[in-house]
């Protein structure tokens, strides 16, 4: 989702990204907003990424080193996606991102379910 400078919703994104780690559905789901902006050209003057993905932002952020391959796979396109783009990213707080949150898990349960994906078994 996005948010202009009066924090009003530019646009709402909820897609089924099939099984996926939570550092690479962050990641994913990043670049899924990051080509919308770049496909419908938004007039964009700076971009803060707000994010519950500590991992992630640290890494965007060049915090971390990314060591993971897929990861760093990941990494190269959202800095492709931002190259030459005036940024920053920061850690949200869960309370804050419940939208974001309610959108991805609508993303898994009913997108997800249209598609036939079933939850794989916990093991007990």
């Amino acid at each position: 989702m996005a948010l202009n400078e009066d924090k009003e919703t530019l646009f709402e994104i909820k897609e089924f990204l099939g099984h996926k780690t939570n550092n690479q559905a962050g990641y994913e789901s990043l670049i899924l907003g990051l080509r919308y902006l770049a496909d419908n050209d938004f007039d964009v003057r700076q971009l803060i990424i707000r994010s519950g993905n500590e991992l992630m932002v640290k890494q965007v952020g060049g915090e971390y080193d990314v060591t993971d391959v897929k990861l760093k796979e990941l990494k190269e396109q959202v800095d492709d996606l931002l190259f030459l783009q005036e940024h920053r990213i920061q850690k949200i707080e869960k309370k804050k991102n419940a939208r974001a949150i309610q959108l991805s898990n609508e993303g898994i349960t009913v997108i997800g379910a249209e598609r036939g994906y079933q939850e794989p078994e916990t093991l007990s």
